[in-house]
Formats: C-alpha cells, sequence, structure tokens
C-alpha cells in the first residue's frame, strides 16, 4: 500500500463555503504502487471567507508523512497542530491530537510500534517519543551536536524497539 498526502490550496481569496473555499491536508491510497490512486480523504480541512477569515476552523496544511507502523497504522500530522490516524490502510481517518510541542517534520516508528518525531527549528536539533501511536508525547530532546552551526537534511531512522539514528549534514561556521 502506497499513501500520498498533499496540500490542497484554496482557490481565491474569497470563496464562498458552498463552493469550496477550503484548504488542508488530503491523503489518498495507492494499492498498485502509486500507478493509481483512489479514496481520497480530506484532514480537517479549513473553511475560509472574506479577507481570509476562518469560518471553520480545521488544519491549514503543511502535511507531514505519512509514516507507517509494524501493525499498518499510518500517522500524518497536519500544521498547526493536527495528527491524524488511519488503521484501515487509508480507507478512514480520525483525529489523534495535536502532535509533539515543535513543528516535526519526519516521523517514523520502531518495529515496537513507538513514533519518533524530529525536527530543527532555530538551527536546534530535537526529537520527541510517542508510546501511544501519536495521542501523547514526550517532551523533546535536544540533540543538536556541540559547535554545529548549520544543519541540513537531518534523517530519522528506526529499527529495533527503542533503537532510532539520525543523520545530518552540519557544520560549524
Amino acid at each position: 500500500v502506497t499513501y500520498m498526502c498533499y496540500n490542497k490550496p484554496v482557490t481565491a481569496l474569497f470563496v464562498p463555503v458552498d463552493a469550496g473555499g477550503r484548504f488542508g491536508t488530503s491523503c489518498a491510497t495507492s494499492y498498485d504502487g502509486g500507478a493509481t490512486y483512489q479514496n481520497e480523504q480530506s484532514l480537517g480541512q479549513a473553511v475560509y471567507g472574506p479577507n481570509g477569515a476562518v469560518i471553520v476552523p480545521g488544519c491549514p496544511g503543511g502535511a507531514w508523512g505519512p509514516s507507517v507502523g509494524p501493525d499498518g497504522t499510518v500517522v500524518v500530522r497536519a500544521q498547526p497542530d493536527c495528527m491524524f490516524r488511519s488503521k484501515d490502510s487509508g480507507a478512514s481517518w480520525e483525529a489523534i491530537g495535536k502532535g509533539p510541542s515543535f513543528e516535526g517534520t519526519q516521523f517514523v516508528f520502531d518495529r515496537a510500534g513507538t513514533l519518533y518525531a524530529l525536527s530543527y527549528p532555530d538551527r536546534t536539533l530535537q526529537m520527541a517519543r510517542s508510546m501511544d501511536g501519536g495521542v501523547t508525547w514526550s517532551p523533546p530532546w535536544h540533540l543538536t551536536p556541540p559547535h554545529v552551526q548549520r544543519m541540513s537534511f537531518p534523517t530519522l531512522v528506526a529499527g529495533d524497539t527503542g533503537r532510532v539514528a539520525v543523520a545530518l549534514l552540519g557544520d560549524d561556521t
């Protein structure tokens, strides 16, 4: 199963609610390796009116993920503070919480189903852990190596229970 999650833009500054003035994250599922996608689902879309006023609050986009756990559970985050989960290959999604206290850019599961998030806002590499599939999160761990001034392309991988690795490009100037 392949998942594609993406952001749907607002089509105009003012679009009546019944005309689809919406913006948010959507996910679709492929059962043929990405040749075709089906079952597009909107995840918590916000609806906007005149001058960008929010008519229906939601998650205005900024999708990260998706990440698939060892039991097939799929988790995706839509900024600013919305986490969604599917336990049926993307046929349905449920809102599960806000996510970690920072903007996570990568999410991975280890073999036991623990979910990890990695981010590097303001030149600070941070990671948090969720033991319940993204509903609650640990306080972030600060992982920035000493003397590193700039970072690019941090990558997070997970393997056996509790085993994660972080790689990045960095320099001290």
